[in-house]
């Protein structure tokens, strides 16, 4: 009741401001509360309506009702519940712009491998070939055949990885392409679903389920699917939206247990977020600033040489020291 009646009284004091985003606001927290008595739909239907006289006239004599009846309210609870709502808020921010980082990274690097997969593939392939070549032909004593032997062995790991990693990326669901206009529209609606369902801000009872909410959420955002981000946000704007933590817990003890929470993992996040715009990789995406064709194709060309330089030394090596070439 303590919460109804001050979101009232924030309307009653918007509507003499004539502010209405502050109406709108709690207007649309009260319309998610269950069991809404007929005299508050009353007042809610006058503010649809526009008819703020009417909504003034219904609230002022609302609380001139219940006032004189409602809880009391620790001062010190208030303020607890205002702190967490606000680090609720930076979370929800900070953790959007975190997801929002990874996305383009992990978008640029799955582009880039695909594209080049193949050719570093080779490279090191020839390099493992080089090294098994100079293993084949070796006569020194026993601590150069280690040294070769151990040089061997680490090319062979290097291209089994790389080449096992490379055909993973081609047999992975490739997100959808999206155009600038779709790719700003899968932004906005992430970062609002993203905020309504988040589980580090939600009642520990409700953790689970939004958990779930969450992780349907992120798998359509990372597979750029932008008509099922919306539909997760449409559902969650129409009521689905979980109970955040401040607008439930009432104990100060668990209130100040969970800001603390909050701010060690938004001080974690935060230097997640640095770690990650001080990598190279991050940096040289900053610069590119999307446009990608360019950088690549420099790329594949430089790779394309160091493969041919690399192929004729190889048949090079093989023709003087006679080893066989092996196929491919």
């Amino acid at each position: 009741m303590q919460q109804l009646l001050k979101r009232l009284e924030i309307i009653k004091a918007a509507i003499s401001l004539e502010d209405e985003e502050t109406i709108a606001l709690h207007k649309n927290k009260l319309d998610q509360m269950a069991g809404k008595t007929e005299e508050l739909q009353a007042i809610l239907n006058r503010i649809d309506a526009l008819d703020y006289p009417g909504a003034l006239q219904r609230i002022t004599h609302f609380l001139q009702q219940h006032v004189a009846v409602s809880v009391y309210i620790d001062p010190e609870v208030a303020a607890l519940k205002m702190e967490l709502q606000g680090l609720e808020r930076r979370l929800a921010t900070l953790s959007a712009e975190r997801d929002e980082v990874l996305h383009v990274l992990e978008g640029f690097n799955r582009l880039y491998n695909v594209r080049l997969g193949g050719i570093i593939s080779a490279i090191l392939r020839l390099h493992m070939l080089r090294a098994r070549a100079a293993l084949a032909s070796s006569q020194g004593d026993e601590a150069d055949l280690d040294s070769i032997r151990q040089a061997h062995e680490q090319a062979q790991s290097d291209y089994q990885n790389f080449h096992g990693e490379y055909e993973g990326w081609l047999a992975e669901e490739r997100p959808r392409e999206l155009s600038a206009e779709d790719a700003l529209r899968l932004k906005n609606a992430y970062r609002k679903a993203s905020r309504l369902c988040h589980p580090d801000m939600v009642a520990e009872e409700l953790k689970d389920l939004a958990t779930a909410q969450f992780q349907a959420l992120h798998q359509a955002y990372n597979m750029n699917d932008v008509d099922k981000v919306e539909e997760i946000l449409s559902v969650l704007e129409a009521g689905g939206a979980f109970v955040a933590a401040s607008e439930q817990v009432q104990d100060k003890e668990r209130l100040r247990a969970h800001i603390s929470s909050l701010r060690h993992q938004l001080a974690v996040m935060d230097k997640e977020i640095q770690t990650i715009q001080a990598d190279s990789t991050w940096v040289l995406v900053e610069r590119l600033n999307g446009d990608y064709e360019a950088f690549l194709a420099e790329q594949e060309a430089d790779l394309e040489a160091e493969l041919n330089r690399l192929r004729q030394e190889y048949r090079h090596m093989v023709r003087n020291k006679s080893v066989s070439l092996p196929a491919g």
